[in-house]
């Protein structure tokens, strides 16, 4: 378009002085439409990306020791060279990510005309990117030079180990410890085996562990390394390493341990290694001795088992178990002899314990024995205890009429005297006609009380004798009858009371 202008005003046809205005004007606002856009204020801040001068694959040319620099860092020297006036700023980022990533520093400006930015790595670290901002793009970027302070870095673990070594008890209980029981008797023992797990008893701790060692130094390698190790409250521990000198860069590793300690207390374990090589600094690790669960545990389950029940289980934690036996007078001997039942427990190391619950049992085989009348109310074969079977010896069994009661004898057994004489001596001789059937010897008191008995019942109905006042002759015959058998079936006379 100007230079459409340019042409105009060659050729004359400005001759015209409206013409010539309106395309001076159009001219001007060209212009100043060019110098607008052409103006260097809307590119003053152009960034200056770095192109990989002064790095191989991003590590640095030109790498120095230099204990200046804070020990186990390497020092970037970047220069920006032709700067147009700053301030500067660097952005840069590098493998592995530094904190913060990326890393931004602010520029120095050198009297040469050149502004320098300084950034700390790890050693060995590797530059990805680098943007200078806030000047021209005719400057250029590069790394001048890396210095470093290299330091042996410790790494450590601390592993623990501890045993943890239950102890058990074991209990045999029976709720009866001696019984009399007569012929064809049974009686029933309800048993009880208790065992108890304690906390556990804790021994054997140790700890153990690796620790890695790594020089850092990328040209130098680190000779007469030492490793010492320390347990607080212990002391030092010996590190077994394979060599005293390390390769530039490279890592050793040694291990310690087991060490025995005398509790499980907590610990700090500090690993050292130190170098005779000029200007590679000691490095220290630490790590906690933290005691968690047991490693080993000894006897956490038991076996349970018993001479009469047989296998009772597998616990892991205290436990009671309960069972009953059932005596029978016809599988023992006359006389006197003693069961014993022995419960054992059986730890996973193989170690036994036992307990053992005897009772004393007395068949009266010649003489028998007697129950009450309370025994044999509920051992008939109407229930609900077990059925006796010398009930099987009356004629009609538990259905055997009694005398005038118009009543049978079970009847007679489940009717409450409820102040009637009649039934008091009734029952009390039904429970001795019983106790004779199954053996028991009768003394020739009671045999008279028991002729006695007979013929009261035989000559009475219980409505007739529950008429009667106190005081009359019949009922107190009922009354002192009914004692003399009582005495009798509850063992306080004749061969003694059986165990019910």
């Amino acid at each position: 378009m100007i230079a459409s202008a340019l042409r105009w005003l060659k050729t004359g046809a400005h001759k015209n002085q409206k013409s010539l205005i309106k395309h001076l004007l159009t001219f001007t606002a060209m212009v100043g439409l060019v110098s607008i856009l052409s103006s260097p204020a809307v590119f003053a801040a152009n960034p200056v990306m770095w192109t990989g001068n002064g790095t191989t694959n991003g590590m640095c040319n030109t790498l120095n020791s230099d204990i200046s620099v804070p020990a186990g860092q390497q020092q970037w020297l970047f220069i920006l060279t032709s700067p147009s006036a700053g301030p500067w700023t660097l952005t840069a980022q590098f493998n592995p990510a530094t904190t913060p990533n990326p890393i931004v520093v602010a520029g120095v400006q050198q009297g040469g005309g050149s502004v320098h930015f300084t950034v700390n790595t790890e050693i060995g670290a590797q530059l990805l990117s680098a943007t200078a901002t806030n000047g021209n793009s005719n400057s250029v970027l590069t790394v001048s030079h890396c210095g470093y302070h290299a330091q042996l870095t410790v790494n450590k673990t601390a592993a623990t180990t501890y045993t943890r070594d239950f102890d058990w008890t074991i209990n045999k209980s029976v709720d009866q410890t001696s019984l009399l029981l007569s012929p064809g008797q049974q009686h029933v023992l309800n048993y009880s085996v208790n065992v108890t797990k304690d906390n556990g008893t804790d021994s054997n701790w140790s700890a153990s562990g690796n620790i890695s060692v790594k020089n850092t130094d990328p040209v130098r390698p680190a000779t007469g390394v030492v490793v010492m190790d320390n347990i607080s409250g212990f002391g030092n521990v010996t590190v077994n390493c394979p060599s005293t000198t390390i390769a530039p860069g490279a890592t050793m590793f040694c291990t310690y341990g087991p060490v025995s300690l005398l509790d499980a207390l907590s610990r700090l374990n500090t690993a050292t290694a130190t170098t005779v090589t000029a200007g590679i600094e000691a490095g220290v690790g630490t790590a906690d001795v933290v005691f968690g669960d047991p490693t080993a545990v000894l006897d956490n389950c038991v076996d349970i088992s018993d001479t009469f029940a047989g296998v009772l289980g597998n616990t892991c934690a205290s436990n009671t178990y309960n069972y009953i036996r059932t005596v029978t007078a016809d599988a023992l001997p006359c006389g006197n002899s003693t069961l014993t039942n022995t419960a054992s427990l059986v730890s996973d190391d193989g170690t036994t314990k036992t307990s053992s619950a005897n009772v004393s049992v007395n068949v009266a085989c010649a003489q028998g024995c007697t129950l009450t009348q309370g025994y044999w109310k509920t051992h008939s074969s109407y229930g609900p205890a077990p059925y006796d079977d010398t009930w099987a010896k009356l004629p009609n069994g538990a259905d055997t009429s009694f005398f005038l009661s118009g009543q049978t004898w079970y009847q007679v057994f489940k009717t409450a005297p409820a102040g009637n004489a009649y039934y008091q001596l009734a029952h009390q001789y039904m429970a001795t006609q019983l106790n004779v059937l199954n053996g028991a010897s009768v003394p020739s008191s009671v045999q008279t009380a028991l002729n006695n008995a007979a013929l009261l019942l035989s000559s009475y109905t219980p409505a007739q004798i529950a008429a009667m006042k106190a005081t009359a002759t019949a009922r107190k015959a009922f009354v002192s009858t009914a004692s003399v058998l009582a005495s009798y079936n509850e063992g306080q006379v004749g061969p003694g009371h059986c165990s019910e």
